[in-house]
């Protein structure tokens, strides 16, 4: 029973390769999706928090605003390093506090860095692969040219 049609050689490996292309634009595009959302969020304002539950998947961390709010949120990034009552540097929104992250490369930007760190390997392999095929079909075709032997 067919289920399908199978395609080998050049063809199958361009096929491939396109695949890896859309992979791997597809996360390169979420990686500047979230690079802009990044740069355009409201989290000016810092504070010094404190982690107040390490030991989960994703810590808790508090801090205060200026106003003597206490806040509290899970940061989207984990760390080992991190024990309960580590102090840490924290960007939020002043008008949403509740919009806040550890302030450094991992708590702002980890899933910009974790969107190109999984595209970008999709990408270049897709354009491996679809050089390959492209260069297999081009000389499939340019042998097909060739008079018949006597």
């Amino acid at each position: 029973m067919v289920w399908g049609i199978v395609r080998r050689g050049p063809m199958g490996l361009l096929i491939v390769g396109m695949v890896f292309l859309v992979l791997g634009l597809t996360g390169l595009a979420a990686a500047a999706a979230f690079a802009v959302n990044e740069t355009r969020s409201g989290r000016t304002a810092s504070a010094i928090g404190t982690v107040a539950v390490a030991a989960v998947p994703r810590p808790v961390i508090q801090f205060m605003t200026p106003n003597g709010e206490v806040i509290r949120f899970t940061n989207i990034a984990r760390s080992s390093f991190w024990k309960d009552g580590d102090a840490v540097d924290v960007a939020y929104d002043p008008a949403t506090p509740t919009n806040a992250v550890v302030d450094g490369l991992v708590g702002r930007w980890f899933p910009t860095a974790l969107a190109v760190a999984l595209g970008l390997p999709f990408l270049l392999i897709g354009l491996v692969l679809r050089g390959r095929a492209r260069r297999q079909l081009r000389a499939g075709a340019a042998g097909s040219r060739r008079p018949p032997r006597r």
